[in-house]
């Protein structure tokens, strides 16, 4: 039986048809066939049987010739990898698939994609530096028993600096709590912490950097994140380098990586846009559920918030002034006259404190009491 037309035969199965035909004709036994093509005994029987039935095609493959099932479409690939040089250029590869696969440009896997896309030159590469060894440090056991706590700067929307503040749970990798603010500032600090408090409850450890801002050695005795968060009974754990809280560090590597382009797809070029994305998509409906693990024990270690109005006293940034002889004080280059409506809590020389909110309003206090205060009168210059 000729071969059907269009079908190749190599010279590997032109050898493996000698040897059988030989076979066939017994001038070979089955055992020195079997040894000459590598095969067991029972495959040579096999080959015997096509190919007295089919001559030359026994010897090949049942799938010779045919397309596979599963071939990829060059119009698919280039619809796909176009939606790649178009809109997702700055995904990674896993993310760009992802992308694609959504919008239905293709049903093939992972590996197809990649090939396709490293063919046309597109695949984003990731660089990696050699590591120094370090010991691998075993989680904490339950949730709210560690907060890793750290501020990323980066170009978030592609063009403004901003610094990303926020948690990350160390038994179960969950973001806990995080925002896109201007600076790293102790009232932003502030503010993304008592979002934490009120919506798991209080940690028992926060595990941070020596940055001043949270204590470390440029304000040693003096910070007011540290002065909060002991008030609500948080010990503060300082690293000695970016390594030791890797698990924040690498997810400011994921966040860079993901969330930029997820920004940019969702049209956030605001801060307030951007928040909103992170805190109502990005955080609840992607990452912890992509990235989150079960904790060793299933008993959570988060403490009740202590209540509204206690957290209002506690989150305040703190100032002590001296008061002037005529009971004004200075805020900001502007003099301020401070009244004395209770009976021996002012007196000239003595101190107040100034107590700035989250929403960056000052009230002066004195022994615990609110006094009031109006803008001194501006002294007439003198002719």
């Amino acid at each position: 039986m000729a071969p059907k037309r269009g079908t190749l035969v190599s010279d590997k199965d032109l050898a493996k048809f000698t040897v059988i035909k030989d076979f066939i004709a017994g001038r070979i036994d089955r055992v020195l066939a079997a040894s000459m093509l590598g095969l067991c005994e029972r495959q040579v029987s096999r080959l015997a049987r096509k190919i007295e039935a089919k001559g030359l095609l026994g010897v090949l493959h049942g799938n010779a010739g045919r397309v596979p099932h599963n071939r990829s479409s060059m119009i698919e690939e280039r619809r796909a990898t176009d939606s790649v040089s178009r809109e997702f250029y700055d995904c990674n590869t896993t993310h760009a698939h992802e992308k694609v696969k959504q919008a239905g440009l293709t049903t093939k896997s992972y590996s197809t994609f990649r090939r396709w896309c490293r063919k046309r030159g597109i695949a984003k590469k990731t660089y990696r530096r050699r590591g120094t060894q370090r010991s691998a440090r075993t989680r904490v056991p339950s949730e709210g028993l560690l907060i890793q706590w750290d501020g990323s700067h980066h170009a978030w929307n592609g063009t403004d600096t901003w610094v990303l503040i926020g948690g990350i749970d160390d038994a179960t990798s969950k973001v806990v709590g995080a925002e896109f603010c201007h600076a790293e500032s102790t009232l932003d600090c502030l503010r993304v912490f008592r979002q934490i408090v009120e919506t798991h409850g209080v940690p028992s450890c926060v595990y941070t950097d020596k940055a001043g801002v949270y204590g470390g050695a440029k304000r040693v005795n003096f910070c007011e994140f540290e002065r909060v968060l002991e008030r609500l009974g948080t010990r503060i754990i300082y690293a000695n380098s970016p390594q030791a809280k890797g698990r924040i560090e690498r997810l400011w590597n994921t966040f860079q990586d993901r969330l930029i382009p997820e920004l940019r797809l969702a049209k956030c070029k605001t801060m307030t846009e951007a928040n909103a994305f992170l805190k109502k998509t990005f955080i609840p409906e992607w990452f912890n559920v992509r990235h989150s693990v079960t904790p060793q024990i299933s008993q959570t270690s988060w403490r009740p918030s202590p209540g509204q109005a206690i957290l209002d006293e506690l989150f305040v940034l703190i100032e002590t002034r001296k008061l002037g002889n005529d009971l004004t004080v200075s805020i900001d280059g502007v003099k301020w006259q401070v009244s004395s409506e209770v009976d021996g809590l002012l007196a000239a020389g003595g101190q107040i404190e100034l107590r700035t909110d989250l929403q960056r309003r000052t009230e002066p206090f004195c022994q615990g009491q609110k006094v009031a205060m109006k803008k001194a009168p501006r002294a007439q210059k003198s002719a």
